[in-house]
């Protein structure tokens, strides 16, 4: 019995302790960025109220992700690079999901016309 309590105050304070993670806020600074981006995403590609609030999810999902690789691993090392290269792959794959084949074209063409 005292097995059974003891494994569960270990697991509750580790759900605890992860939600403070999940829950973290993003500072007004980030906020912003995350903003022009989604703001940059709805002009290129003509999103509507849906789409855009999905993507705000998502943008705001890979900031806290990005934020935790930072805090558990630290910067400028492969193994960092190799998360935020396959969160941001994950996060690009989610957006492709909402959005048409042809607000995807239209978001490539325009990366094409700033190059």
């Amino acid at each position: 019995m005292k097995t059974k309590r003891s494994i569960f105050i270990i697991v509750l304070f580790v759900m605890v302790a992860n939600l403070g993670l999940y829950a973290q806020e993003i500072n007004k600074k980030a906020m912003a960025g995350i903003n022009k981006q989604v703001k940059g995403m709805v002009d290129v590609m003509e999103l509507n109220k849906d789409q855009e609030s999905k993507v705000l999810v998502i943008k705001k999902n890979q900031y806290i992700e990005r934020q935790m690789i930072l805090k558990q691993i630290g910067k400028n090392s492969p193994e960092f690079n190799d998360k935020v290269k396959k969160l941001n792959k994950a996060s690009w794959g989610e957006i492709k999901a909402i959005c048409t084949k042809e607000q995807i074209k239209k978001w490539y063409n325009r990366a094409k016309k700033q190059n």
